[in-house]
């Protein structure tokens, strides 16, 4: 793999080009338009901040519609944390120590919206009630006016009861309202209409000593909306992908490529559309993709493929456009059009792995080396900066001493990372970013950290009369854990690991010590659970204890 990415590299063509790992993704998309659909939002209330001046308040003895932030819904709005509350007196924002009194009337009401071109219109909203079952109620519909009275409250739902700590989804219909006589009307193709929650508690509502405490209705998640039957066609976004299907990282000249476009038919307007065209354009006059769609119907999500075409070193734009064979007029053309940008670099690898660290901890009582293989192309100068972290994902971190800017040379390379400043036994995780006029960041873990260990006792332990090796501790351990061993005389001492089937699992001692008691880390974590060996050898002899990995 490496030798064919050299020979790529340094320009044999016939390979393919191939993206490594890291590199930044270098697409650069059209902000994507905000489509108003067949279905128009009218009104989108959290509560989160004062209500808008749209709203009207209505009561009397002292009472309105306020705003609580200690019962509050989150089914539409996540960061909603407020809510709207038909509210004793005085003003609280805690309804359970003021609860409302007897004879409430109050309401509230939104207004006014335009439903002269409405085909259909909706309001959906979350209700939290405590009132008296029987005697108080809520009720919820339209009028046209913002003073209500009794006679022009077309009622759409009406509750009276006790939903505990649940919220439950209220709807409203505005072509299916009831007058106070109980018909049918519609105020579809009205100019002016208002929506409102009217609270009515009777004379006896909460009297003393009423457990719970009843405080009426509680609403949040109001949201309103209409459909204006008209036609709307929606370019939602393109995606730029390599011939193999997958989305191009970097751009690259000299490869081919295609786009994907995803469009829709809104939701609402007629049931099936007449035909319409749909076409891309590569930079103004190479037509990638021309069809022509028939027999779609409302609510469908389609997706085509442009033919492919050779990428050239430059920045590119492909306009997608959805058209109607002007046949009809689109209610929202803003929709109509997604354009995809995007930059072709010049033929370009980043070409890095890592040596060491590689599949399992280093160890280190003063310095590690690290090492890499690295491969680019020598007519774009590119360098490498080494990191390290106590962190294993995020890419931040220190700059390693030494490690900073260095030239990316063609093949295997090395950097020797002084310890002496980290603390023992904590893992540090390495990583690289790649920089040159091309890749703007990338950022390459290791696959494994690097430990220092093999720290002396601390002063007062003294020097064992004769060699030693205790019992790790803990046992059983996940992932780490703490081994001891004394030297009583100086010279070359290793301390090994290996596993149930006398496979090496780390080596974490290999050189010369002086006598003293030492501690050192093993680091568990890239091996399976099971039973473990460590083993010391010295000039005075050997010695083998046994572990266990719990994970």
């Amino acid at each position: 793999m490496m030798a064919m990415l050299r020979r790529i590299l340094h320009g044999e063509r016939g390979f393919g080009v191939v993206v490594a790992a890291g590199a930044m993704c270098l697409l650069f998309l059209a902000p994507v338009p905000m489509a108003q659909a067949c279905w128009q939002t009218l009104l989108r209330e959290c509560f989160d901040q004062n209500m808008s001046t749209l709203w009207v308040t209505a009561s009397n003895m002292n009472v309105h519609w306020g705003i609580e932030n200690i019962y509050y819904d989150t089914h539409v709005c996540p960061e909603d944390n407020q809510a709207a509350w038909a509210c004793g007196f005085p003003p609280t924002d805690d309804p359970r120590y003021f609860p409302y009194p007897p004879n409430l009337n109050t309401y509230l009401v939104w207004g006014p919206m335009d439903l002269t071109r409405a085909q259909q219109a909706t309001a959906s909203f979350w209700m939290f009630n405590r009132s008296e079952p029987g005697r108080d109620s809520v009720f919820w519909g339209a009028s046209l006016s913002p003073q209500l009275t009794d006679q022009n409250m077309m009622i759409s739902g009406v509750y009276t009861g006790d939903m505990n700590t649940n919220w439950e989804l209220k709807n409203m219909d505005f072509s299916e309202l009831r007058t106070p006589a109980g018909d049918t009307i519609s105020y579809l193709g009205q100019s002016a209409v208002y929506v409102f929650w009217r609270f009515r508690a009777d004379a006896d509502s909460n009297p003393p000593g009423n457990i719970p405490l009843r405080f009426g209705p509680i609403i949040d998640n109001v949201n309103i909306a209409m459909d204006d039957g008209g036609i709307d066609l929606q370019a939602i976004n393109g995606t730029l992908f390599r011939m193999d299907g997958v989305p191009w990282v970097v751009p690259t000249a000299g490869d081919s490529a295609f786009a994907r476009f995803n469009w829709r038919i809104c939701t609402g307007g007629p049931q099936n559309y007449p035909p319409f065209r749909v076409m891309g354009v590569l930079d103004g006059d190479l037509v990638v993709l021309d069809t022509v769609i028939s027999n779609v119907s409302q609510d469908s999500t389609l997706v085509l493929d442009t033919r492919p075409w050779v990428m050239t070193a430059d920045s590119h734009r492909v306009r997608f456009v959805l058209d109607t064979l002007n046949q009809d007029n689109e209610s929202n053309e803003s929709n109509n059009v997604f354009v995809l940008t995007y930059y072709a670099y010049p033929e370009h690898v980043v070409d890095f792995r890592w040596v060491t660290p590689s599949d399992s901890a280093v160890y280190g009582d003063q310095s590690v080396t690290l090492r890499w293989d690295a491969y680019h192309n020598p007519s774009i100068p590119a360098t490498l900066t080494f990191y390290s972290s106590t962190a294993s994902s995020g890419c931040q971190g220190s700059t390693i001493p030494g490690g900073i800017a260095l030239p990316v040379s063609d093949g295997p390379d090395s950097l020797v990372w002084d310890l002496s400043h980290y603390d023992y036994g904590v893992a540090r995780h390495v990583f690289v970013r790649w920089h040159d006029e091309i890749t703007v960041d990338s950022c390459i873990y290791s696959p494994a950290p690097v430990i220092r260990l093999d720290v002396p006792a601390r002063p007062g332990n003294g020097i064992p009369d004769h060699f030693y090796l205790a019992q790790n501790s803990p046992n059983p351990f996940n992932p780490t854990t703490e081994l001891e061993y004394g030297v009583a005389k100086g010279g070359r001492v290793t301390l090994r690991v290996f596993d149930v089937l006398g496979r090496d699992a780390g080596t974490l001692v290999n050189g010369e010590r002086s006598p003293g008691i030492y501690r050192i880390l093993f680091d568990g974590a890239k091996g399976p659970s099971g039973i473990y060996f460590y083993t010391l050898t010295t000039p005075e002899g050997t010695q083998t204890r046994k572990m266990m990995l719990l994970k």
